[in-house]
């Protein structure tokens, strides 16, 4: 059979990995994809061959494996089919086929050998076209174009009898397009197509996809059609119009779904979204691809490679703490660790996108060991890759000799000088502490195009000058870090403290407090906002209208900050109390709007606060929110706390109903624990008293027994015996009756001066019982 009667199966698919070099993919030749890309028919180089009459069943298994790529176990068995056949084709065909396991085995001198010995004993003109052509490739493979064309010349007046489509065909495999166009002049849908390659190959697109549409005119029924409107796709794609490229992919895949093509052209579709920073479309298409089709071979190792990548990319976008982008950093690493024995030239690539997962994830240690891993590779297109990522992970794993060793490989190269003599700098820094030997290297690296390398250079340049007391240097070398536009967030806010305090120090501002208040008018996002504000109010915590301005400032920029509440009672003995209870309010409005941000333990402080200056309402509001992000079962003690505090403020509003039901709660949880806390006392009068001032007489006795049980020997549970019995409640087996004015005495001094969280209950402006 010719091999132009089986075009589709020669040229379908050949630009596959013709035009997608992510994984540093040579361009192909045309012939490659004789094994690579099979169209159709599921068994393509039965189709070159037609062996359906060969008795030797090592021939046959041995073209299945060529087929399944599984080329070592092709070889052995061609070498058993050379030892036991006799007929001169079965001999041909079990040399060819050692030739072609050989080559992708990559045993040169034995390939041409049996390709030789192949042609010589080829026993039809269909077995020797297709030899030839496989010879012509195969130089052209290696380089040998010379050869190549002498072949074509010593057998093109043979294969020009044979069919001149094979001519054509052999002079595209010998990277000779424009001499193919003679050979393929006419309007047959194979000459179309060769016309259409060749013009492809000339880089002549919109006359390719002229002959590709013609094709595609002709209509379905073309065996050539879907390889036609692939080949507008891959027009497309060299054309820059990626877009067009990947919608056309899409549309052939769906319009074949289920077939080898479509599979191809998911691929394809799927890298072009990529190219177009489509990440997630591109993920979804290669997931329903290993989905649909689980491929094998080397188109499965790429599919999983891509998606890596893919979703690699996804999560570069990502805030580095977010726990989604870990989720999908571990994704990717499962999809690499799932790749068992990848193409040899494929091994390099997965090896740098494992490092890559480490190195995003601070695991740098095992970043630097995968990229050590890399150079072993040695002729890998990635190595100025791996010398300098792995030079970067070793600075922060804290390998700075191993930093210095890797980066200097790259220190000319014209990609990676001025990141990697930033990197050098800042190791040499760290590794000598001198700033002599590092500034060289970080004033190169500040010429560098890229705004990150530049801010970090001019930035570390400054944190040398500081160290070495050269306050001008360092102003001006922050000013150029915060101008490069390269720094993160938490970056620039340092650099621009650093800066600012310079300033204050080379005298700039004539007092601290003037210092404080133009920093945070002026940087009002700045995280160290709240650290110039708490030294300023250390400063000038005797002045009352400085801390008032301070506080102002604070309770503005960082009303969410413990520091602002531990400024806001320390304001105590200045401020009076209006204004105290004012600042508190202007925290609580911010921070009840985002209560979980905030937590439990700051709306308690807050609560604190407010009690301490008798706004009880505000108190109780404080407390109750704290009251709602604490779960019972996993923190009784503080629910216990929570509702005393609250109770106490119910009752300082005199909303008794309210605070005995608060008591209640609170004396449950103490009672179902068997938690005593510390301010038992406090709570079982509190409790009790409530009762017996709410007219529930029957319940106040019953409850002062269980909490004179509860409570421990000792001078508290003598106490509380006597402040029972003061109030007509007796414990010991008979009542004690006393006046209501000797009662209210007794709890009125029994109450002043509880303290509870370090606050001291005033003696004035409560209900007293």
């Amino acid at each position: 059979m010719l091999i132009s009667e089986n075009l589709a199966q020669v040229l379908s698919f050949a630009l596959c990995s013709f035009s997608f070099g992510l994984f540093g993919i040579k361009i192909l030749s045309v012939m490659k994809v004789l094994i690579l890309l099979i169209g159709f028919i599921p068994n393509s180089f039965t189709h070159f061959f037609d062996i359906r009459n060969v008795p030797n069943q090592h021939i046959v298994k041995g073209f299945e494996y060529l087929n399944m790529e599984n080329y070592s176990d092709a070889f052995t068995e061609f070498a058993t089919a050379s030892r036991l056949v006799n007929d001169d084709r079965e001999r041909s065909l079990a040399a060819f086929g050692l030739g072609i396991a050989s080559f992708y085995l990559r045993d040169t001198s034995f390939c041409f050998t049996n390709l030789q010995e192949a042609l010589k004993l080829a026993a039809t003109p269909s077995d020797s076209a297709q030899i030839i052509s496989w010879l012509v490739y195969v130089y052209q493979e290696f380089g040998l174009s010379d050869k190549a064309v002498r072949t074509i010349q010593k057998f093109r007046d043979y294969l020009w009898l044979e069919d001149s489509k094979v001519l054509a065909l052999a002079y595209l495999n010998a990277g000779m397009p424009d001499s193919a166009l003679k050979y393929a002049s006419g309007d047959s849908e194979d000459e179309i197509y060769i016309r259409g390659f060749a013009f492809f190959l000339m880089q002549r697109y919109d006359d390719a996809r002229s002959e590709f549409q013609k094709i595609v005119d002709i209509g379905i029924n073309s065996y050539l059609y879907p390889h036609a409107i692939y080949m507008i796709g891959e027009c497309f794609y060299r054309e820059g119009r990626v877009m067009d490229a990947a919608q056309t992919f899409e549309k052939l895949a769906y319009i074949y779904t289920g077939s080898p093509i479509s599979e191809k052209a998911i691929y394809a579709s799927a890298y072009a979204y990529y190219e177009l920073g489509m990440y997630p479309k591109a993920d979804s298409l290669l997931e329903a691809l290993i989905e649909w089709y689980r491929p094998k071979g080397r188109l499965g190792v790429e599919v999983k490679l891509l998606r890596a990548v893919s979703i690699m990319r996804q999560a570069e976008k990502m805030a580095w703490d977010s726990p989604h982008r870990r989720k999908l950093i571990f994704k990717a690493r499962k999809l690499l660790d799932d790749i068992t024995d990848p193409p040899y030239d494929l091994e390099d690539d997965i090896v740098l996108e494992k490092a890559r997962t480490h190195y995003a994830l601070w695991e740098h240690d095992a970043a630097l060991n995968l990229y050590l891993k890399g150079l072993e590779f040695g002729k890998s297109e990635h190595i100025y890759e791996f010398y300098f990522e792995g030079g970067r992970a070793a600075y922060y794993a804290g390998k700075y000799e191993t930093s210095i060793r890797l980066l200097s490989y790259v220190l000319e190269h014209e990609k990676y000088s001025f990141s990697s003599s930033y990197y050098i700098g800042v190791s040499l820094y760290a590794l000598t502490g001198s700033g002599d030997t590092a500034l060289p290297y970080l004033r190169y690296a500040t010429a560098s195009p890229k705004s990150r390398i530049k801010a970090l250079a001019f930035k570390n340049i400054g944190d040398i000058f500081l160290a070495k007391g050269m306050t001008d240097s360092a102003i001006v070398a922050y000013q150029n870090a915060i101008r490069s536009n390269g720094l993160t967030a938490s970056e620039r806010d340092e650099t621009i403290y650093r800066l600012e305090t310079l300033k204050f120090t080379r005298g700039d501002y004539p007092n601290y407090y003037e210092f404080a208040v133009s920093f945070v008018n002026n940087h009002g996002n700045n995280r160290f906002c709240i650290n110039v504000l708490k030294d300023a109010f250390e400063a000038y915590r005797s002045d009352p209208t400085a801390v008032e301005s301070l506080l102002m400032l604070s309770t503005r920029i960082a009303p969410t900050d413990t520091a602002t509440l531990r400024m806001i009672l320390e304001s105590k003995p200045l401020l009076p109390a209006y204004k105290i209870a004012d600042l508190a309010d202007t925290v609580l409005h911010y921070a009840s709007k985002h209560p979980k941000r905030c937590g439990a333990d700051f709306f308690v402080q807050l609560g604190d606060i407010f009690d301490l200056v008798h706004v009880n309402n505000l108190a109780d509001s404080s407390y109750r929110i704290a009251l709602s992000m604490v779960d019972l079962e996993s923190d009784p003690e503080l629910t216990m706390q929570l509702y005393y505090m609250i109770a106490r403020e119910r009752w300082a509003m005199s909303d008794f109903e309210g605070a005995s039901q608060a008591f209640r709660y609170a004396f449950e949880i103490s009672t179902n624990y068997g938690i005593v806390p510390n301010y038992a006392y406090d709570l079982y009068s509190f409790y009790v008293w409530s009762l017996v001032r709410t007219g529930h007489h029957a319940e106040a006795e019953s409850v002062a027994h269980q909490a004179v049980r509860l409570m421990p020997e000792g001078e508290l549970r003598i106490k509380l015996i006597n402040f029972y019995e003061s109030i007509g409640i007796s414990v010991m087996g008979e009542s004690v009756t006393s006046s209501s004015e000797q009662a209210s005495a007794f709890v009125e001094d029994s109450l002043r001066g509880l303290k509870f969280r370090g606050v001291q209950l005033p003696d004035s402006g409560r209900t007293s019982p």
